[in-house]
């Protein structure tokens, strides 16, 4: 109740601090505010249990007799499963803050991303990270000239490695037209959560879970080319803050070629502390006349994990994947269609088989196709399937936009899915219907909302996991101060 009450009133806080700001003589202030507030009824999962002796089936993977699949475990008298319990409803409320400030000298900014949550609801455990009231994604200083860099504080690093989040600083420097060197380090937070490796966030999903904050170290080079032809080279490294334990040592290379009506791209990760390679794929697109593309890659896959897991002793099964694409678009209307298929051959998993052979090999192909029939309507249309050697999944979306005129635009899509074994709806399709839509109330301001309802359709039969659920949300958008470059303009 308390954490409840105190979410709401601190996202009203930082929304009048940042209303209320005002900069000093000679500097310039900008706030661009994102008010959210979702509504979400559904029917969680609890962990449930049958006795071992009430199952079909042997080995760890068995089913009950009314086709219940459950987890045994030797030795244990009970199988364990989850199940879906009554439906409950939550509020939750995120205010998201991006505050832009210079005018300090030549080059000189201060930056920073701040999120706050609440939830007005009493029930906060189906909505994820709900407990954390507050989070700065970004908040640092920058010193940008022509030659150089500088950026001290909390900042993202987007790489082929993907995207870290670090306390530290940065340098980077540009000797020559199109080339830049970066050089980074700091303290590491885990990716995607914005906290260190010892923080309760992690710790209450990870048995072993790091004792001591880690240090990430990097350094990558970049050309670019006027045709648009780049290369980069990036080396990171992360330890622990003791210099205990290595973390994680990788290098990625990344690269994209044009010529003509072709383009060729590739990126290559590597795992220095392993020896393996993660990923590498090599893609290539060239169009056909005014209004065909066509394309092909191929990719190895391995996925990744840190020293400090154990996850990684489990021998990770990656795959080699190859597809083509194709996609058409009408240079006189607006009409485009998009297809692509794939093949994958998995490794070897090293498993016994529990149900029957594993498979070997998988599959996905993508149609999308969007059309403009008259001059203020927007339709579009996507079907994606995809069969893995442990789970499978097909979703078709049909989606109609209205725009009535600049600042009011209506939507409604319908929607059908299956997920089979992970994360699944194991019998039955999950149907929904939705509406949105959005309206801009001024230059700086801008208001939207939207309302889905999912039914879940099994049959003669009860689902042990029911994905029934309504999801409604609206967001205010706002911005206030002057815009860079305009002299102080509002």
């Amino acid at each position: 109740m308390m954490r409840a009450a105190r979410g709401p009133a601190f996202l009203g806080l930082i929304a009048l601090v940042a209303a209320t700001v005002q900069p000093v003589m000679g500097q310039s202030i900008r706030v661009t505010g994102s008010t959210r507030s979702h509504f979400v009824n559904m029917r969680p999962l609890m962990p449930d249990s049958v006795l071992a002796t009430e199952t079909r089936g042997g080995g760890t993977l068995r089913t009950t007799t009314d086709g219940q699949v459950v987890r045994c475990l030797a030795g244990d008298r009970y199988c364990r499963f989850s199940r879906s319990v009554n439906a409950v409803s939550t509020l939750p409320m995120t205010q998201d803050l991006r505050i832009s400030s210079w005018g300090y000298g030549q080059g000189v900014r201060v930056y920073a991303h701040l999120r706050g949550r609440g939830v007005v609801a009493e029930e906060q455990t189906i909505w994820p990270r709900a407990d954390d009231a507050f989070d700065a994604l970004v908040a640092y200083v920058e010193l940008d000239r022509s030659l150089f860099r500088v950026r001290a504080g909390r900042q993202w690093k987007v790489s082929g490695l993907g995207y870290h989040n670090f306390d530290g600083a940065s340098l980077l420097l540009r000797p020559a037209t199109g080339l830049s060197v970066e050089a980074y380090g700091g303290w590491s937070l885990t990716r995607g959560l914005n906290e260190p490796r010892t923080s309760d966030a992690l710790s209450a999903i990870e048995d072993f879970a790091p004792n001591d904050r880690g240090f990430i170290l990097g350094v990558q080079t970049t050309a670019r080319a006027v045709q648009g032809n780049s290369l980069s080279l990036l080396y990171q490294r992360e330890i622990r803050t003791d210099r205990a334990a290595l973390l994680s040592e990788q290098v990625a290379l990344d690269g994209v070629f044009r010529r003509g009506p072709a383009s060729f791209d590739g990126s290559l990760e590597i795992d220095l502390a392993t020896r393996e390679v993660n990923e590498a794929r090599l893609s290539g697109r060239t169009s056909v006349g005014s209004d065909v593309a066509v394309g092909a890659f191929v990719r190895h896959y391995r996925p990744f994990f840190e020293l400090w897991t154990i996850w990684g002793a489990f021998d990770p099964v990656g795959f080699l994947e190859a597809g083509t694409s194709a996609s058409w678009r009408d240079p006189e209307r607006p009409r485009s269609v998009d297809l692509q298929i794939a093949r994958r051959e998995y490794g070897e998993t090293h498993v016994t088989d529990i149900f029957g052979p594993a498979r070997s090999t998988g599959w996905r192909v993508t149609a999308s196709g969007s059309m403009s029939p008259a001059e203020a309507w927007t339709l579009q249309g996507y079907y994606g399937a995809e069969i893995g050697f442990g789970a499978a999944k097909s979703q078709g979306r049909l989606y109609a936009q209205r725009q009535f005129d600049d600042a009011t635009w209506l939507g409604v899509s319908a929607t059908a899915f299956q997920r089979i074994f992970e994360f699944r709806v194991a019998k039955g399709t999950v149907y929904g219907l939705g509406l949105d839509g959005g309206l801009d109330l001024g230059a700086r301001t801008a208001l939207s909302g939207s309302l889905a309802v999912y039914r879940h359709d099994a049959g003669t039969e009860t689902p042990e996991v029911d994905w029934n659920q309504v999801r409604a949300s609206i967001q205010f958008d706002w911005t206030i101060g002057a815009e860079p470059g305009t002299g102080g303009r509002r």
